[in-house]
């Protein structure tokens, strides 16, 4: 998605448990000066996560030239 912060990716969460470790493990991270992840993007009321019709969705900074690699999952 193309947003006024830049290109992001939409992920869908499993659960909301999901989005809240990432987000902690995110938060911890950049707190010891950890960088080389795609960044969460809180929404505007600094929730880590939004629930959309019973889903849950978490917006992340897009790092072109990055590929997952599917036998590496996480």
């Amino acid at each position: 998605l193309d947003t006024p912060s830049g290109a992001c990716l939409l992920r869908t969460l499993a659960s909301p448990a999901q989005g809240e470790l990432e987000w902690a493990a995110a938060q911890h991270l950049t707190a010891r000066g950890f960088t080389r992840f795609p960044a969460i993007l809180p929404t505007a009321a600094g929730a880590p996560m939004a629930e959309v019709g019973g889903g849950f969705y978490q917006m992340q900074v897009f790092c072109p030239g990055t590929r997952p690699d599917p036998d590496r999952p996480g």
